[in-house]
Order: C-alpha cells, then structure tokens, then sequence
C-alpha cells in the first residue's frame, strides 16, 4: 500500500502544474537515548517515516503501537498498546557519535 501511495506522489502533478519529488534517504532519530539510522523519504521539505518503522522503533517505549493491514476491508489498522511483530526495519541501532 505504501508503495503505492509513494508511486502516487512520485508521478502525480498538483492542479497547479507543479510535480512533486520524492527523495529516499537515512535520518537519524532517538529513541530513548538510542540513536538509530532509519529510512525516510523527504516530499517538499518534509521526511516521513514508514508507520510500521516507527512502531517497531517504539516497541519498548511506554508508548507501543503496531500497524496491520486488514485485507478484507482494505484499511491500514495502528493498535496502540501492542509490539509491532513485522520484520525488523532496515535500521541501525545504537550509532556512536
């Protein structure tokens, strides 16, 4: 779904004739006191994380959440108070500075 809606971004134009660009990169975020590299995608000056990155990063805080997808009624489902149990993200953890 998101790839999707990157794809979306990526090749849509706004009404006004101006195409919006989308650029992946490394961010770094902290969490907790760890430092982690995460994949972020930067539209018009803004980055923006994967949610289910973002659950996983929170899995030990005391603010845990996990994101589904629920295929019969197509939506995306985010389930506060649960780890979220999807592969690991593409991140480093714990980068010395």
């Amino acid at each position: 779904m998101f790839g999707i809606l990157l794809a979306v971004l990526l090749f849509t134009t706004t009404s006004n004739a101006q195409q919006i660009s989308c650029m992946g990169q490394r961010e770094t975020v902290w969490v907790d006191g760890q430092k982690f590299e995460v994949n972020a995608y930067q539209i018009q000056g803004y980055n923006y994380f994967k949610l289910r990155d973002v659950g996983y990063l929170l899995q030990t805080s005391n603010a845990p959440f996990s994101v589904t997808w629920n295929a019969q009624d197509k939506r995306i489902e985010i389930t506060t108070g649960t780890v979220q149990e999807s592969e690991k993200p593409e991140l480093t953890q714990n980068i010395k500075t």
